[in-house]
């Protein structure tokens, strides 16, 4: 079996924690918002210690992260907030995955609010039904200092939904005569789960296995654990250089160009058709039913029960509301699963017969602007596709090329060049005024995809 080098491998596996474990994650994901929005919100109203004065401005300061991930600051929160106790030092400290890095990358990534590219306003987007301006966010990230600068904090609605560890390879147990396995992570113990894959390979011999390969190095691995919206918890391991077995078909390889779209989710050059499953429409009339319910339960969803909180916030959400959300969380989780399954298949039968991939580079977020389409853009998950035909190309070591999203592709005829003034959307066939071939607008587009990225 031929095995490929992948660098940067995750394995994500199926976490069975216990009563005390559950909880403890729970306490951890909770200390972890709280430190966040406390840092956050700190460093937001300029506090000294947070933050660094401007060498030509002294009126203005700027954050200062590395200040966060010192014992001064982790010490303060730990003394005044004691949910932050029951964190792992290496969650709040560490400077590549803590949940201070996570702070710096939020204001790194800030996108303020403008209107007519003219006037900047910081802050949450404000939509108005009144005919008044509608604010809109800009395409490119800017820093802005601390009183500028508006984070957006972890919630109820949105929590803190993971946190990451280091695991020396002492941590792994692979019991013989079962299939799951034992993963020790700070604070929690050892924690029961399933998944692992047994068909990598590390090392030089094909027998080798990982503690076999690791046993005699000091290695620390990255853990994160997480909660999904259903309750369930996994662990995902990050591995640095693994041997992938390639399972692929042998079949004889051709430059191939690849269109995606929404009636069929891929159309390459050689004229192969994947049908778009729309997993999404399928169960729509099925998850109407379950919101529908879910907002008459008494929750959050429930305008009724948003007021009666307002008025006394011991006021709870039914167990009926929590079975709902729980029932539609699953499905959510199902649709998402399909879909992702169906990319897999269809990206690995493209690669397996491609000497060369050329793609398009798509604006989606633009895309996503048109109402009429943004539904059915949502549920084909074009940049999904594009993504695994990009990892999975690098993987195999086979070239991949990304033209502009303004090239011609449609409207150009693939055997003599001509270019068509009109083509809207509608035509999805069309004859060549030129040379007089016939050409379906699908394929036409992946070819000449194709012989553009090969240029």
């Amino acid at each position: 079996m031929e095995y490929i080098q992948v660098d940067n491998f995750v394995v994500k596996l199926r976490a069975y924690p216990n009563k005390e474990q559950r909880e403890k994650i729970d306490t951890i994901l909770h200390g972890l918002r709280v430190a966040y929005n406390v840092t956050a919100y700190e460093i937001a109203n300029s506090n000294k210690s947070l933050s660094k004065q401007d060498k030509k401005d002294e009126s203005v300061r700027w954050p200062n992260f590395s200040a966060c991930m010192k014992k001064e600051w982790i010490d303060y929160l730990r003394a005044n907030y004691p949910v932050v106790n029951d964190v792992p030092a290496t969650s709040l400290a560490s400077s590549v995955y803590g949940v201070f890095a996570d702070a710096k990358k939020s204001w790194e990534n800030f996108h303020p609010e403008i209107i007519g590219k003219q006037k900047i306003r910081h802050g949450k987007p404000c939509f108005y039904r009144d005919g008044s301006p509608v604010w809109e966010r800009t395409e490119k990230p800017v820093k802005l200092p601390c009183g500028k600068w508006k984070p957006i904090y972890y919630s109820g609605k949105k929590p803190r939904a993971s946190f990451t560890v280091q695991t020396m390879q002492s941590g792994f147990e692979f019991p013989e005569d079962s299939k799951s396995a034992y993963i020790s992570v700070t604070g929690l113990g050892k924690v029961k789960c399933r998944g692992w894959r047994y068909d990598l390979r590390f090392g030089d011999k094909p027998e080798c296995t990982f503690l076999e390969f690791y046993g005699k190095q000091k290695k620390a691995f990255g853990v994160t654990v997480s909660k999904d919206n259903c309750g369930d918890y996994w662990l995902v391991v990050k591995l640095q250089t693994v041997w992938l077995p390639d399972k692929t078909k042998k079949k004889k390889k051709v430059p191939i160009g690849v269109d995606v779209g929404i009636k069929d989710i891929a159309i390459t050059s050689e004229g192969q058709k994947y049908e778009n499953k729309h997993f999404a429409r399928s169960m729509k009339r099925r998850k109407r039913r379950l919101n529908r319910k879910v907002s008459r339960r008494q929750g959050w969803a429930n305008i009724k029960f948003r007021e009666a909180h307002k008025k006394d916030k011991e006021l709870q959400p039914s167990k009926g509301y929590e079975r709902s959300k729980l029932k539609l969380a699953k499905l959510e989780r199902k649709i998402a699963r399909c879909r992702e399954n169906y990319n897999h298949n269809v990206t690995l039968d493209i690669v397996q017969s491609a000497s060369f991939i050329g793609i398009e580079s798509l604006n989606v977020k633009g895309m996503m602007a048109n109402h009429h389409l943004a539904y059915a853009l949502n549920d084909a998950a074009m940049s999904d596709v594009l993504s695994k035909l990009k990892y999975k190309s690098e993987w195999r070591h086979i070239p991949i090329k990304e033209i502009g999203q303004w090239k011609p592709s449609s409207k150009t005829c693939s055997i003599c060049g001509y270019k068509r003034k009109n083509l809207s959307l509608s035509v999805r066939e069309w004859t060549c005024p030129e040379c007089g071939s016939h050409h379906d607008r699908d394929i036409n587009a992946a070819i000449n995809i194709r012989n553009f990225a090969l240029k």
